[in-house]
């Protein structure tokens, strides 16, 4: 009698685990072939900002400027680069990002970068070219800003 309900008590979790294994597998089928399921998406977040250039007497916005941004933990990287309005848009997957412009002329921007926790969009990480102090030996300091 032990010896039959050991055999049962074996049989019936085999034939339990292979039920089991066929009715994911068809289910898995069936999502997959079903229309309302939904495409794969990485959690897509948007940095959005302006950049604008200033001096004594003007403020002007900020055209080309790149926008970096990287994931502090992935160390993931992505790139914008401003309209001719000065505005970005980068598309980033969710997370802490450390986002900073830079340009061809090498623009001194307040504040140098900016911390950014990208996990929904995110608006105003906007950031200001300033004026820096030239000086030269052979003439007179002069204020100026590089766009």
């Amino acid at each position: 009698m032990k010896l039959k309900l050991a055999l049962f008590t074996i049989l019936f979790t085999l034939f339990g685990s292979l039920m089991v294994s066929q009715l994911k597998m068809v289910n898995a089928q069936t999502a997959e072939n079903s229309p309302l399921t939904s495409p794969i998406t990485y959690f897509i977040s948007k940095i959005m900002g302006n950049v604008v250039y200033k001096n004594l007497l003007t403020i002007k916005p900020a055209y080309d400027v790149y926008i970096y941004a990287f994931n502090v933990k992935t160390g993931e990287k992505y790139i914008a680069q401003t309209d001719i309005n000065g505005n970005y848009t980068l598309s980033v997957k969710k997370g802490l990002y450390a986002v900073f412009p830079y340009d061809i002329n090498r623009t001194s921007f307040i504040p140098y970068y900016r911390s950014v926790d990208a996990n929904k969009d995110v608006s105003n990480v906007n950031f200001i070219g300033t004026q820096i102090l030239q000086y030269s030996p052979s003439s007179k300091p002069s204020i100026y800003y590089k766009n």
